[in-house]
């Protein structure tokens, strides 16, 4: 089964690809995120914000302190850098931390026909990573990825787990929050990835990439 699948919103995607029907699915735990037609500017903003003031502490702010500590010179660059986070008074700070990224995010928001495919790759970028597991045989005919943040999943299915490949489901782990006021909420952060085969396979390869 070949082809390219997405739906709106990015965020938090129950998946369910069938390769007996060749159908794909989406559906969300938040159904207030079901059947929307546009990306919300608050889901982009809040991993640019994060990953701005990462980059802004490792490469700014860090720095300038350690040249403030040691009384060291900062060169032309340190004071330009100096002044544009701190220089403006809190105003000026504010503006560099949120008024960068919010600016982008804007801009992602209303061209997000462009950067769909881009944007799940910022996240990946920001998690620093991904965890893979390979296996080359199975004792059962389900093998689940008990939990990951439902990131990025990649998978190759080589041989018999090519050939004895039903289904792949993901989907949140079935709780609720209740927190000390007593007011539930269903996990949206918690997730796994279920892969059933139409009998145990025994050759092959299975190799899975996931954050």
């Amino acid at each position: 089964m070949k082809g390219v699948y997405s739906d709106v919103i990015p965020l938090n995607a129950r998946i369910n690809i069938d390769y007996r029907g060749e159908k794909v699915g989406f559906a969300y735990p938040n159904k207030e995120e079901s059947g929307k037609k546009r990306i919300h500017f608050s889901l982009i903003l809040s991993p640019f914000i994060g990953w701005w003031v990462e980059k802004l502490t490792k490469y700014v702010f860090l720095p300038l302190a350690i040249l403030g500590v040691f009384n060291l010179d900062m060169g032309l660059v340190g004071k330009v850098a100096l002044f544009l986070t701190w220089g403006w008074g809190v105003g000026g700070f504010f503006i560099s931390v949120f008024g960068i990224p919010a600016i982008a995010a804007m801009y992602v928001t209303l061209n997000y026909h462009k950067y769909s495919k881009w944007f799940p790759k910022f996240n990946m970028e920001r998690q620093g990573g991904v965890w893979t597991k390979t296996f080359t045989s199975l004792e059962s005919d389900t093998f689940e990825l008990p939990l990951f943040d439902n990131v990025y999943l990649k998978y190759e299915l080589v041989g018999e787990f090519a050939q004895f490949i039903d289904e792949v489901d993901v989907r949140e782990h079935d709780f609720t929050y209740v927190d000390k006021d007593n007011h539930e909420s269903p996990n949206e952060l918690l997730w796994k990835a279920s892969f059933k085969f139409s009998q145990p396979p025994k050759k092959g390869r299975m190799t899975v990439d996931f954050i």
